[in-house]
């Protein structure tokens, strides 16, 4: 088995839990953007049921300088978006699919990036764009799942196959940047 892993880690550190509380995540993985239409199913249908499921996600934003950006929450069920761990977008609660906006300022520098997410029954949906100023809308945030200060990472690997199998974790692997 060929194994390829983004050392940048680019992209959104994701954590799914088997309930719709953030509590014992059953996965963490990196994910691009998001960008799901998960409908009556579960994100990852050996791991979680398609309802009362929950996802945080979390990425580190760098920006060579200050702009002001809007941001884009469409989720069915319920959202929160942090930046800096302040509360910008609150959609939380039980609801179809609906878009909540948000302009934020930003410094040039590193920023914090966390959507919390959780579904309750039936229908499920997960998306976040942004648009920086004088930039087009896009899901593609340029976020990393690890702060710039973070030099080392440990992770540790396991592979469930199309019939459900979960092998044993691997030992520890080191990446450094």
């Amino acid at each position: 088995t060929n194994v390829h892993f983004d050392t940048a880690l680019r992209g959104f550190r994701a954590e799914y839990f088997a309930s719709d509380v953030f509590t014992n995540p059953v996965l963490w993985r990196v994910d691009q953007e998001i960008n799901f239409d998960y409908q009556d199913q579960a994100p990852v249908r050996t791991l979680l049921k398609p309802d009362k499921f929950s996802v945080r996600w979390t990425g580190w934003l760098t920006l060579p300088q200050a702009t002001t950006a809007t941001w884009f929450l469409a989720t069915d069920d319920g959202s929160r978006l942090f930046i800096n761990n302040e509360l910008v977008i609150d959609h939380w609660g039980v609801h179809g699919k609906e878009e909540k906006t948000a302009i934020t300022p930003l410094s040039a520098g590193e920023h914090a990036v966390r959507i919390d997410y959780y579904e309750n029954l039936g229908w499920a949906a997960a998306h976040v764009e942004w648009q920086p100023h004088s930039g087009a809308r896009t899901y593609a945030v340029p976020v990393r799942a690890l702060p710039a200060a973070r030099a080392a990472l440990a992770i540790r690997a396991r592979q469930t196959d199309r019939l459900g199998n979960v092998s044993a974790h691997t030992t520890p692997l080191q990446l450094s940047r």
